[in-house]
């Protein structure tokens, strides 16, 4: 199972009360994921990036598990 090795707000756009967020995950087998959220503007985008890494790392580890698996 690959590692995280950086995240970054590769995009933050306003919108009223909310703010969308594009993060870039990269993983230290070279792969790069991007995942979108919204957040209250009110918000910290380094913990919704942080929760969102871990729910991307989870993802990855049950795609993993189900390919090991034959699912």
């Amino acid at each position: 199972m690959a590692s995280l090795t950086s995240s970054v707000i590769v995009e933050s756009v306003p919108n009223a009360g909310t703010q969308r967020n594009r993060y870039r995950y990269t993983f230290d087998n070279g792969e790069v994921h991007e995942r979108i959220g919204w957040i209250p503007v009110a918000a910290s985008a380094a913990a919704d990036m942080a929760t969102r890494g871990t729910a991307l790392l989870d993802e990855l580890a049950q795609a993993e598990f189900e390919r090991l698996i034959g699912s």
